[in-house]
């Protein structure tokens, strides 16, 4: 708590037998304090600077009586570590569970270079896996202990080890921090996409801070490295055009009792450009066919796969949640153009299995869900992986684009990409 309330008082000179020592008074809030000095010099100096403080307007602390800026100035007990949790606690029930998994890592990450001493590379993933899991869960951490005891040591010390914030103001310290997010604890470069994240969970833990008063100012606005530049070229020969789309879905559609539904999944991946989260909610009363031409796909839902709280061993699992952000906001579904080569597959997909609970198109037998797994397994049989529908989107979009729609009007089919992934994706052709 602080307070305006000051007043200084003149020197009190205390004659002892000895010598004469000269003792600074002020009081704040009603409440005195005081700081004894050897020499008259230095007591005239330390009045003069709480003066100075209580010219410029600065509230004093009540209980250790020093001006705003020098209780900012001196180091803070609150760590790196403790304040991450604390913003990673702020946020988690604002965050879908994929946006709590890449913030955890982000944390955990930088947690892990802002040691004294810092962690032996060896047992980075160790330590790291354990934070995602535990430290940075905020429901695991609340409701259980880490059963492993090395794991319990490892948490125990980077909880000790953590620097505090007010070392983030030193600027080698910051760039530690900062090249936690470029490179790994060995010094190959993240992908551009992984080194943001990255850098928005440092950036949200630093603006947390300054905002609680930890810090003045942002000291990572002082580093002057250019960021990494996503790379745009495409290579060819891991996109496939829709002769070889074709021919690998229907090679799809003869495995087995749910080749069918696994042939749609991947028609709707590729002709309709669907996220698989997308895919696997789409009901066929979601479906306009085109009587001509082009028909319509409505769904306002998507069920991503997250990983639960516990071992990063545990099996993911999937939740519902709105498509996008618009959805969630105002009600509203998201309509994407439905070509014929997408209807053919969908109108012959198998009748919906019992389980599934609703009219889905691509839901795979028995879970009522198609594992994300699955799909890759049936791609590696019978063709090569790198010429696989996992790479679906650039020619999903470039196929798009060609038949129906001129560049840079495609907003609503794909409201999430960026003009750079047009642009990377009309390098296909």
């Amino acid at each position: 708590m602080q307070s305006l309330d000051v007043r200084i008082w003149d020197i009190r000179a205390i004659k002892r037998p000895t010598k004469t020592t000269y003792k600074v008074r002020w009081v704040v809030a009603g409440r005195e304090f005081s700081k004894t000095y050897a020499a008259k010099a230095l007591a005239d100096s330390r009045r003069s600077e709480l003066l100075a403080a209580q010219r410029r307007g600065e509230a004093f602390d009540c209980h250790n009586g020093l001006p705003e800026s020098e209780v900012r100035s001196q180091p803070t007990s609150v760590t790196w570590y403790q304040n991450a949790i604390e913003f990673m606690d702020t946020v988690w029930h604002s965050l879908e569970p994929g946006s709590r998994r890449k913030l955890a890592e982000a944390l955990a990450t930088v947690t892990l270079a802002l040691t004294e001493p810092p962690i032996d590379p060896l047992d980075h993933a160790f330590c790291f896996r354990w934070l995602v899991c535990w430290s940075f869960n905020s429901r695991a951490r609340v409701s259980t202990i880490p059963a492993d005891e090395d794991a319990a040591a490892a948490i125990t010390w980077i909880a000790d080890h953590s620097v505090p914030m007010s070392a983030l103001n030193d600027p080698k310290m910051a760039r530690r921090a900062y090249n936690s997010t470029t490179t790994d604890q060995f010094g190959k470069p993240f992908a551009v996409n992984t080194y943001r994240n990255k850098k928005k969970g440092l950036s949200g833990a630093v603006n947390y801070a300054i905002e609680m008063g930890r810090l003045d100012t942002n000291p990572l606005e002082r580093i002057s490295t250019n960021p990494p530049r996503r790379n745009t070229t495409v290579d060819r020969r891991v996109v496939v055009n829709p002769p070889q789309a074709r021919s690998l879905i229907e090679a799809v559609r003869d495995h087995g009792a749910t080749g069918s539904r696994l042939a749609a999944f991947f028609a709707l991946l590729y002709f309709a450009g669907l996220r698989p989260s997308e895919a696997l909610v789409l009901r066929r009363s979601d479906c306009v066919p085109p009587a001509r031409g082009w028909g319509e796909l409505c769904f306002a839902e998507s069920v991503p796969t997250r990983m639960p709280g516990g071992p990063m061993t545990a099996r993911p699992v999937r939740a519902s949640r709105s498509s996008t952000a618009r959805a969630a906001r105002a009600g509203q579904s998201r309509h994407v153009p439905n070509s014929s080569p997408t209807s053919r597959p969908t109108s012959r997909s198998s009748a919906p299995h019992p389980t599934a609970g609703s009219s889905s198109v691509s839901t795979a037998e028995r879970s009522g869900t198609r594992p994300t797994r699955r799909s890759g397994r049936v791609l590696e049989k019978p063709h090569s992986r790198r010429s696989s529908l996992n790479h679906h989107w650039p020619s999903a979009l470039t196929t798009c684009v060609m038949l129906r729609y001129p560049p840079g009007s495609t907003p609503e089919s794909r409201p999430r990409k960026s003009p750079n992934g047009l642009a990377t994706a009309l390098r296909c052709y």
